[in-house]
């Protein structure tokens, strides 16, 4: 069943039914760099690829929720329905990636609890760099 939703997604990728190419590309880039890790790292265990086609499925599932609107990760596990360990694992692994960011911190509409909304699309990234605490040595006025 897995693999003929994925064989669906590329076909609707090549043939240009999907509106939104580029987030299919981003997709795809997080979908290389995740299987080269994963497929490495399970091995090693001699793990075959049963768990890694698991993995796969859930990494796009949990940045295709992301990148609809900015949601906390429980928001992403009821709605995906993959365990909050899982999206919390793929979220820092998104992360080194730089291809998902923190939009605002609120309240959790789910927890109700302060959390971290974070989103995979870039248009949605912050674009306000923090300003740094350090002096410069052409305003400091010591001797």
């Amino acid at each position: 069943m897995e693999n003929n939703h994925r064989t669906a997604l590329i076909k609707s990728f090549d043939k240009g039914q999907d509106k939104d190419k580029h987030f299919w590309a981003q997709m795809q880039k997080v979908f290389a760099a995740f299987h080269k890790q994963h497929r490495t790292t399970l091995k090693a265990f001699g793990k075959g690829q049963g768990k890694d086609k698991h993995f796969q499925s859930q990494i796009r599932r949990v940045f295709a929720a992301f990148y609809k609107q900015p949601k906390t990760m429980l928001m992403v596990s009821v709605e995906t329905g993959i365990l909050r360990a899982n999206v919390c694992r793929y979220v820092a692994e998104l992360q080194k990636q730089n291809r998902i960011s923190i939009v605002r911190k609120g309240i959790c509409p789910i927890s109700k609890h302060r959390a971290g909304f974070y989103t995979t699309n870039p248009e949605l990234f912050p674009s306000i760099v923090e300003p740094s605490n350090t002096v410069s040595h052409e305003t400091c006025t010591c001797i």
